[in-house]
């Protein structure tokens, strides 16, 4: 699965990222 996001503000995804679901999903493989 890939998933996309579009954002003004990357800094303010990143940190929600590197410690959410999506994140372990990457580690995993799961996601790109």
């Amino acid at each position: 699965m890939k998933i996309t996001i579009v954002t003004l503000f990357p800094k303010m995804i990143e940190g929600f990222i590197q410690n959410s679901i999506i994140k372990r999903a990457q580690t995993k493989g799961a996601v790109e």
